[in-house]
This record gives structure tokens, sequence and C-alpha cells, in this order.
């Protein structure tokens, strides 16, 4: 199988389209993978894998108008009510309060699990269409050090 232009197999790439539920209460986010026929079905990242999301195209609607409008994806701490944003892109609305852009990042970002990624919005409207590329890597094992007191060592 050939390399791609970012040297992965190209079999690595994905395009991942994503919708969301919202229940009244919150909002669940499921993304797609997009196959080069035009198929498409439910993506999570395998086990023992990454993605590697290295470029983003992001659009909304029912906006504020002629307004920068800021989206986010946020990574949520499993368990926790803890997010950190790991991506955010500005664009100014239009006088119709919609706006959107591409974005191809230098390095990107690397993900283990899909259910911990959470697009937001920050001056309201709704979210029209969110895509992301990138590739899958084999992830490897990262052992944390256990930290240990000064008084352990004593």
């Amino acid at each position: 199988m050939p390399n791609s232009h970012l040297a992965q197999p190209v079999n690595n790439h994905v395009t991942l389209g994503c919708y969301s539920i919202d229940d009244g209460s919150s909002k669940t986010w499921t993304f797609f993978r997009i196959f080069p026929d035009g198929t498409g079905i439910n993506f999570n990242i395998p086990q023992g894998k990454a993605l590697v999301v290295t470029d983003i195209d992001w659009s909304y609607n029912t906006g504020e108008h002629n307004h920068a409008q800021t989206f986010s994806i946020l990574m949520k701490m499993p368990k926790k009510e803890i997010r950190n944003v790991i991506f955010a892109s500005t664009v100014l609305g239009d006088g119709n309060g919609a706006g959107g852009t591409s974005v191809s990042m230098t390095t990107g970002f690397v993900v283990s699990r899909m259910d911990t990624i959470e697009p937001t919005l920050e001056s309201g409207g709704y979210l029209n269409d969110i895509i992301l590329r990138g590739y899958i890597i084999d992830m490897p094992k990262v052992r944390r050090r256990h930290k240990t007191s000064s008084k352990e060592h004593s």
C-alpha cells in the first residue's frame, strides 16, 4: 500500500462527519467515517490505536450577526466534569449570523477515544457541519510514573 503525502498508508487516512443528538438536557456527538465511495459508518477508534486530527472544516448559522464566533473542541476527562480545549478556531460571522472555515494544522492533535470529544460554539448558534480529517496510528502503551514524595526517599 503506498504512503500518502503525510507519510501514512492511504488506508490509515480517515474523513469523519459529525452529527448531534439533543435530548433537551444534553447533547451527544456521533462521528461517522466517510469512505472514498461515499458510504459511511459510525466511527470508533480501534483498541490500541489513536486518531491524529490534521484538518477541520466547520460551519454554523443562527449566530449573532456580524459577530466573532469561536468553534472549539473540548476533550472531556472520563468520569469527571473536567473539559480541556484542544482546538479553537474563530471567524467573523456574516450579516445573517453564519460562517465557517477550513483549518489545516501543522501538528494537529491526538485522540484515543471519540466519546471524549465535545464540539461547541462560544457565542451561540447552530453547528451545521463538522468534518475532521486525519489518520490512524498505533498508540504506544504509556506507563505513567508513580510520584513519590521526598519523604519516601529519605
